[in-house]
């Protein structure tokens, strides 16, 4: 098994002592038999599609687990999405009733 080293930042133990989550991403079918061949084996190692992240990038991957990392990783990467014009209207006068 690998050491906790996000995904996203490369974050690791020794540069932030937050807690790491190990999320497992779907698999292709390579990465399924590359793991049966592990377990039939009975090797041990890091099993594919199990990725590490830090706690700013945790609740995101959690999101996306249902994708591939390569897909997932490409949607983190994207900018964030600018406020509407509404949103910034809210916020600018506050809510009202």
């Amino acid at each position: 098994m690998k050491p906790p080293f996000c995904a996203m930042c490369g974050n690791n133990l020794r540069n932030d002592e937050r807690e790491f989550e190990l999320l497992y991403f779907k698999l292709t079918l390579e990465e399924e038999a590359s793991n049966q061949r592990m377990r039939d084996n009975r090797r041990v190692g890091h099993p594919a599609g199990a990725y590490w992240f830090c706690a700013d990038h945790t609740e995101q991957a959690k999101t996306l687990t249902h994708l591939h990392i390569k897909e997932a990783k490409a949607i983190m990467e994207q900018p964030p999405k600018p406020p509407s014009l509404w949103e910034r209207f809210r916020a600018l006068f506050g809510k009202t009733k």
